[in-house]
């Protein structure tokens, strides 16, 4: 009888103690995804001057040099990038002539706000295998890199008279990671 009694005692003792022990437990999970497609942002602000290059404004300005370039402004990449980054460029170019002659070189270069040269921007390839100018870290909330730009007119080649060249430059940032 005294099992019974405290089975009986035990049994009322759980009862009551349940609704406590229940409300105890408040534990729960959130689960959520994300997935980054995009792990890198680029902007471009193009400050570039058309330039019209005259007989009179080469021998005023260069006379018997051998090496012209004219300084055709700036444009500012701004990279925001939750990842490392490189930065690369080509250019693409189109003539007014038919069928216009190759040029003898590259003939664009970049520098830095500071004047020293990056490198000359090469012509586009048909893959996108083109050279790394420079790498970066992850930035949040971003960076903004000012370049110069600067066509050597040496490097043009034997143009026509009245010929209109017009230059696409492309800059691509990727992830070094990203296969």
């Amino acid at each position: 009888m005294r099992l019974l009694k405290f089975g009986v005692l035990g049994l009322l003792a759980l009862l009551l103690l349940f609704p406590v022990l229940t409300q105890a437990d408040t534990e729960g999970t959130a689960d959520v995804t994300v997935t980054l497609q995009d792990v890198i942002d680029v902007t471009v602000v193009d400050n570039l001057t058309d330039a019209t290059i005259t007989q009179t404004w080469l021998d005023a300005n260069y006379g018997d040099a051998t090496a012209m370039h004219y300084d055709l402004g700036t444009f500012t990449v701004q990279i925001i990038a939750l990842t490392n980054f490189n930065v690369a460029t080509c250019y693409e170019w189109s003539s007014n002539k038919a069928n216009p002659p190759a040029f003898t070189d590259d003939p664009l270069e970049l520098t830095d706000e500071a004047h020293t040269v990056i490198g000359d921007i090469t012509l586009c390839p048909t893959t996108m295998d083109i050279s790394t100018y420079f790498s970066g870290q992850n930035n949040t909330p971003g960076e903004d890199y000012t370049f110069d730009l600067h066509i050597y007119l040496d490097d043009l080649g034997d143009r026509a008279a009245g010929e209109v060249l017009t230059f696409t430059v492309h800059v691509y940032v990727s992830d070094p990671t990203d296969p």
